[in-house]
């Protein structure tokens, strides 16, 4: 005999839909695989990047191998909002590349620049101006809530997390950036490995090109 099915209780299945995670962000599609993403991270001023726009391009993956052009891309619920979450190459020729050398510079296999003044950048970027672009179409009105690093030391046991545990993980790194999170509207979360810095030590996960984790949040507050 075979076992019953367990029948849900009334309103599980409307609760088990109703927070299926969404690849769909204000009109951008995370899910296809064959429509490249722009975003467009414009600094507030001129502190971070001489005030230029940050440009990363990708096309949505479930994989990606440095190269390809791909951001791994996955979608979450949590009950209370939905992610979508991308992980983006930061190497020479990557797709995150741009934005990781306006925070930290370019330097032979390690960061450019001092970690103070990484960490400046990182609150000089805290509310840039964000657009997303794909087929053609721009949507404005994002904010880039704000930018944290993972250190060295850390930097393994963020990556054995989950993503949504991974993501509160870095905000109780960074008291600022957890309070600038609205946690009711849904969020667009990027990671992209940092260089080895200068001055931090070799820890067990790291390496000359994984030697910290960014992650930022975007959102579309009111």
């Amino acid at each position: 005999m075979q076992p019953t099915a367990e029948i849900p209780a009334p309103g599980e299945a409307v609760a088990a839909a109703f927070f299926e995670p969404s690849y769909q962000y204000f009109g951008i599609d995370f899910s296809n695989r064959q429509s490249r993403v722009n975003l467009h991270i414009t600094p507030p001023d001129k502190k971070v990047n001489r005030g230029k726009t940050i440009k990363v391009s990708f096309l949505p993956g479930n994989s990606c191998y440095f190269g390809d052009k791909k951001a791994c891309t996955s979608a979450h619920h949590n009950g209370l909002n939905n992610m979508v979450f991308l992980t983006i190459h930061s190497g020479v020729g990557g797709e995150g590349q741009d934005l990781r050398h306006a925070l930290e510079g370019t330097g032979l296999n390690r960061a450019g620049y001092s970690l103070e003044k990484v960490q400046k950048n990182m609150a000089g970027l805290a509310a840039a101006e964000v657009a997303i672009i794909q087929n053609g179409q721009k949507v404005d009105g994002f904010t880039l809530v704000g930018v944290t690093r993972i250190p060295a030391k850390h930097v393994k046991q963020y990556l054995g997390l989950h993503i949504q545990d991974a993501l509160l993980f870095a905000t109780q790194l960074d008291a600022k950036l957890m309070t600038a999170i609205d946690p009711t509207r849904p969020m667009l979360v990027f990671e992209t490995c940092g260089w080895k810095m200068s001055g931090e030590r070799w820890y067990p996960g790291t390496s000359a090109t994984t030697g910290s984790i960014y992650v930022g949040v975007i959102q579309n507050l009111p």
